[in-house]
């Protein structure tokens, strides 16, 4: 996992194929960069998804701070990165359209520790 450069969060959260904060006007009013100890509290309970994502440990992330309806939050973008890749995730935009399940984003909120707004990219072809 990494956390993003401030400069490329907006671009992290305009997803192509799924919803995102971002994609909703006016929603982010702002970003922020994410402690350690905020960021050991999300993987630590990152687990919990595995009902609903499959092998969510294996996932390749982009963490993003972003103040949401008043909030301070993180945003995750999830992703499988092939082996060969030249893309590097702390400076890129890691952006995907279609793909399904193998792309997808949460929210995150370290005051209440609790995950939101659970997205997968689209199949193949659309959303």
């Amino acid at each position: 996992w990494v956390v993003t450069r401030p400069i490329i969060a907006a671009q992290v959260l305009d997803t192509c194929s799924r919803p995102s904060p971002g994609r909703e006007a006016g929603r982010v009013s702002g970003y922020w960069a994410p402690s350690r100890q905020q960021v050991d509290q999300l993987e630590a309970k990152l687990a919990s998804l595995e009902a609903q994502v499959p092998h969510v440990l294996d996932f390749d992330r982009q963490y993003v701070g972003i103040e949401l309806d008043g909030k301070q939050v993180i945003y995750i973008n999830a992703f499988h990165l092939p082996e060969d890749n030249s893309l590097r995730p702390a400076r890129e935009a890691v952006r995907v359209c279609d793909g399904g399940a193998q792309f997808w984003g949460a929210v995150f909120d370290p005051a209440s520790g609790t995950f939101s707004e659970l997205q997968f990219n689209g199949g193949f072809g659309g959303p």
